[in-house]
């Protein structure tokens, strides 16, 4: 969501892929283990794809659904740069310095 903000890549494009597997790809060493993202990296690239797609179209529901407000406030809570930083509190959380983003490693 950093990378695009409310703009979640749902299409079935090259470019929306592409978006999807970025996102994947920084997102996973902080919810998956080694192993869980081994067993992902084992599957054939058209299942990772489908899988990446549920995800993104899940992120959609969440936003764009009846808990769009929830959502919202959710994000201002925990990330009050529009979804770029996380709050100094939650970024030592996962060891990161203030004012910088996952992004930044």
């Amino acid at each position: 969501m950093t990378l695009y903000g409310f703009e979640v890549p749902c299409g079935r494009n090259q470019l929306a892929a592409s978006r999807r597997k970025k996102i994947f790809d920084i997102i996973a060493p902080y919810v998956m283990s080694q192993e869980d993202i081994d067993a992902v990296a084992e599957r054939t690239q058209y299942v990772r794809d489908i899988w990446l797609e549920s995800m993104a179209n899940a992120v959609r529901t969440m936003l764009y659904s009846k808990l769009q407000t929830r959502t919202k406030d959710f994000l201002r809570r925990f990330f009050p740069s529009n979804g770029l930083l996380p709050t100094k509190k939650h970024a030592a959380m996962i060891g990161l310095p203030p004012n910088t983003s996952i992004l930044d490693r």
